[in-house]
């Protein structure tokens, strides 16, 4: 599986059409997967926010030789039962806190798990 960094495509592209031009173009893929680097991936995550899109998973990777390498996943739970608001909200926090924990590098590479409202 090869990763490069291009401009969002096909059903990406629709998905996350409210994205900043300069986060769309910083977005890396990871086959059909979309990841950012550090600074980027903190920026989406709030930009998925205001649309109440929660973030319910982040996945640290890596690249070797062009092609993608997972090394680890978040753990955190939020209660489904708090309200749609809320949710999103400890989603995010709880997403940007693995980010701020794990980011080795301002190149570090973050996948992001979301599901919409």
């Amino acid at each position: 599986m090869e990763m490069s960094t291009s401009p969002i495509e096909n059903e990406n592209e629709e998905v996350l059409t409210f994205l900043p031009p300069h986060l769309r173009q910083s977005a890396v893929f990871l086959g059909r997967e979309l990841a950012w680097r550090t600074e980027d991936a903190l920026r989406v995550i709030g930009c998925l926010a205001l649309r109440s899109w929660a973030v319910v998973g982040v996945q640290l990777m890596d690249q070797v030789e062009g092609a993608p390498l997972w090394i680890m996943s978040s753990d955190y739970r939020v209660d489904k039962g708090l309200g749609r608001e809320a949710y999103v909200v400890s989603c995010a926090e709880n997403a940007k806190l693995f980010i701020q924990e794990f980011s080795v590098t301002s190149e570090s590479l973050f996948l992001l798990v979301w599901n919409q409202p």
